[in-house]
């Protein structure tokens, strides 16, 4: 069976660890994320929820968070009900958020990998975009109203 895969790039002009916050925050995750709500003990090895309402659909997305460094690295892999396949392990995605110091930002990239409908990935590479940028305005506003 096929695999599709997304990667996206963006710059922001905030630190590391101020993405890093809002990647990793529940009430920061729901600002960008279309009010869903991220729940975990933040270790590698740990369970990873999101859940909420996308378009009218609940979602509980469940996985387990396989790298976690501080200010430079999360990935975790996962399975949706709304992907349209069987809950074992090979139909999992992973999602890594790398995140790299440049100048007086930082660049994020996103790889999300093994989806197996070309559908699904053509829309969810749509939706990073909208996530992302929502994810931008989130961080650098907090960085507004922290100075």
């Amino acid at each position: 069976m096929p695999s599709y895969n997304i990667k996206k790039q963006i710059r922001m002009n905030s630190s590391a660890s101020d993405v890093w916050k809002a990647l990793t925050t529940s009430e920061q995750v729901s600002k960008y994320l279309f009010g869903a709500k991220v729940e975990s003990e933040w270790k590698v090895g740990s369970r990873i929820v999101y859940s909420g309402n996308f378009n009218g659909n609940n979602f509980r997305d469940v996985g387990t968070i396989t790298a976690l460094e501080e200010g430079r690295l999360f990935s975790y892999s996962y399975w949706s009900a709304n992907h349209g396949t069987a809950n074992v392990p090979e139909n999992h995605v992973t999602v890594s958020y790398l995140l790299e110091p440049e100048g007086n930002g930082t660049i994020l990239t996103v790889e999300q990998k093994n989806y197996r409908s070309a559908d699904i990935a053509r829309m969810m590479d749509d939706l990073w975009d909208v996530i992302l940028k929502g994810l931008k305005e989130t961080v650098q506003s907090n960085d507004e109203h922290s100075n």
